[in-house]
């Protein structure tokens, strides 16, 4: 059955209003950014079949007032960037209120047309409406079952909300349908990682299947979008993960991305994860020179850590 439309939906936005990644106990990070509602919205339009209780005219007259709902709730958000007062701030709430509004009017209009569900479900998400707006993915994955992002959206919810067992086929589903989108192959890679424990205790994975899932889901995520530094970043990461790893082919890959960040603070966390490795190479002389070269404050204790593990290492080598 369709969810309700419902309009009785508070926009109050708070002051830092753009959602931060959700930190979840499993030290994990399953909200990726994937707001790019003007192009999502176009891409569900293009192609897709008319409603079948709607003609061919009246469908393009709801795909245009879709469009012009999608145009307006960027414009107010852009306008939310540059509010400097309450009282502006209220305005872009009352703007937001009445295009949630018009929503509703188009969903009682075109009440199987998926679009629809799919752009209101992310303004929903974007005002911290996380329960209606999964509604309203829900019945697009009702009207139609082959939209990757409606699949990657409910598969969010769902590890937000600690269903990892019920999130994991909404991911897989989501890379069945867009096997090139990177961002698919990351959460699957997050929600393997985060839930890791859960898994191998409830006898979906072994441990040693589990980890070489999670860094493939990885590491074609990296492939697939080699210019954001952190899905290469959490690629390289991965290594640590594996009950046995291939220490040179991490070493390979840290060293490969230390020549893709420019940041003084990213160059010396990559270097420092270059030392670490070095490490379990048992080429600590190496190690020591990179090690030697890191001054950078914030990784004053990992750097003290990995000087404490060569100086154990060198006491066991003199017998001490």
């Amino acid at each position: 059955m369709t969810p309700a439309p419902d309009s009785a939906v508070g926009v109050k936005i708070a002051a830092n209003h753009r959602r931060q990644p959700l930190s979840m106990s499993l030290t994990m990070t399953i909200r990726t950014s994937l707001f790019v509602p003007l192009l999502a919205v176009a891409l569900l339009l293009t192609g897709l079949p008319a409603p079948a209780a709607a003609s061919t005219e009246s469908t393009t007259l709801i795909e245009q007032r879709l469009r012009r709902l999608v145009e307006a709730e960027r414009a107010a958000f852009a306008q939310l960037e540059i509010a400097a007062t309450e009282a502006d701030r209220e305005s872009v709430e009352h703007r937001l209120q009445s295009i949630i509004r018009q929503y509703d009017g188009l969903l009682r209009e075109a009440p199987e047309f998926a679009p629809v569900y799919v752009a209101f479900g992310l303004l929903l998400e974007r005002v911290e409406e996380r329960e209606k707006a999964v509604r309203m993915f829900l019945a697009a994955n009702q009207f139609d079952p082959n939209i990757p992002l409606v699949k990657n959206q409910i598969g969010n919810y769902l590890a937000e909300e600690g269903k990892y067992k019920e999130a994991l086929p909404y991911y897989l589903a989501a890379i069945e349908l867009e096997p090139d989108e990177s961002l698919y192959h990351y959460q699957l890679g997050s929600l393997l990682h985060g839930y890791r424990r859960f898994f191998i205790r409830d006898g979906l994975y072994s441990a040693d299947t589990l980890g070489r899932e999670s860094q493939q889901a990885f590491r074609r995520a990296a492939e697939l979008q080699p210019d954001k530094i952190p899905f290469a970043y959490r690629y390289a990461e991965s290594y640590y993960d594996l009950a046995e790893s291939d220490w040179p082919a991490a070493l390979k890959v840290w060293r490969e991305l230390l020549g893709r960040v420019e940041d003084n603070l990213e160059r010396q966390t990559v270097r420092l994860h270059e030392a670490n490795v070095l490490m379990k190479l048992g080429r600590n002389e190496e190690a020591a020179d990179i090690l030697r070269d890191i001054g950078h404050p914030a990784l004053a204790g990992n750097r003290r850590v990995l000087l404490q593990r060569l100086e154990a290492a060198q006491r066991i080598t003199d017998g001490r």
